[in-house]
């Protein structure tokens, strides 16, 4: 751990997480106000200036209330990592702590939060003759070839990518054809045996079918809020096949203004994609040792769990 990062005594991190929609952000809002807090995102689309509205980034007033970390970092033309994730957060946690803040997490990155809380896997090199071999796929055929490559080799892993995402299929394709496992499994590992932290580690579990109605009406929402305006203003900008515009639903609006959805069939794969996503999630996070479930009714009880975490 770089000795910048706080003082010998470790903080103890709040962390908000779990699926999209499911309300962590007015969670962490109120266990902020409560624990004299601030908030650090771990969203990894919320570093983008611009990309407001689809990414759900805490709106001005709720900044108001509570200071916000690790948002509007960069363009999206702009490039950023796990790892400057890393690096950039302990910086900020040092700091909040100097300040005799509490560190209040929150976002449904997962890679982010592992990668901060117990530290980075390192993925073996790869061979010069394999970077070369996908490379050239990809020059000849188009990603959506590799992809097909990965799909065969790495079925979830390709199911969580879109075959247009150059960058991270490119990427996966690399890793499992030269180790023979899933990229996945190399960022799922540990470099740590436990916590480089204490951390309190929780989220809100709604029933399933809650949950798609929750996803359903926020896509809604946020459409009548102007993503659609949004998405269109930063094509002024930038060029429409940058990385985060593959992100849920920037694709989809992207494709509606160029006239290959209409406005029903893009709501509805909006949707679908944010359902798809939000099982993902879980999937994660149910995996998180020390993760704790509570019921939307029942969010007392975080409170009370938080609480008497930070006091121990």
């Amino acid at each position: 751990m770089p000795s910048e990062m706080v003082s010998a005594q470790q903080p103890k991190l709040v962390v908000i997480a779990g699926p999209t929609a499911s309300g962590k952000s007015s969670l962490a809002l109120e266990v902020a106000e409560t624990n004299s807090g601030e908030i650090i995102s771990t969203d990894s689309m919320q570093v983008y200036r611009g990309m407001d509205l689809g990414t759900a980034k805490p709106t001005p007033e709720e900044q108001q209330r509570v200071r916000h970390h690790q948002l509007d970092l960069v363009a999206p033309d702009g490039h950023y990592s796990a790892g400057q994730y890393v690096r950039d957060t302990q910086r900020v946690l040092a700091d909040v702590v100097s300040r005799g803040r509490v560190p209040v997490l929150v976002g449904g990155t997962g890679l982010y939060y592992r990668a901060l809380v117990y530290g980075l896997s390192e993925i073996p090199e790869i061979p010069e003759t394999v970077r070369q071999a996908v490379l050239a796929l990809q020059e000849t055929q188009g990603t959506p070839a590799c992809w097909e490559a990965l799909q065969e080799l790495d079925s979830e892993g390709a199911a969580a990518l879109h075959p247009n995402d150059t960058i991270r299929v490119l990427r996966a394709l690399e890793v499992v054809q030269a180790h023979g496992r899933p990229i996945a499994d190399f960022r799922t590992q540990r470099p740590f045996n436990s916590s480089l932290f204490p951390v309190w580690i929780g989220g809100i579990e709604h029933p399933r079918e809650t949950l798609i109605t929750r996803i359903n009406e926020r896509t809604h929402a946020m459409l009548a809020s102007g993503w659609i305006e949004e998405v269109e203003s930063l094509l002024k900008r930038y060029p429409l096949d940058l990385k985060p515009f593959q992100a849920i639903g920037y694709l989809e609006i992207i494709q509606h203004l160029h006239g290959g959805l209409n406005r029903e069939a893009m709501t509805l794969r909006i949707q679908q994609r944010t359902r798809q996503y939000a099982k993902r999630q879980m999937t994660w996070f149910r995996k998180e040792p020390g993760f704790r479930w509570f019921a939307p009714e029942n969010l007392s009880a975080a409170q009370q769990s938080i609480q008497e975490f930070l006091e121990s």
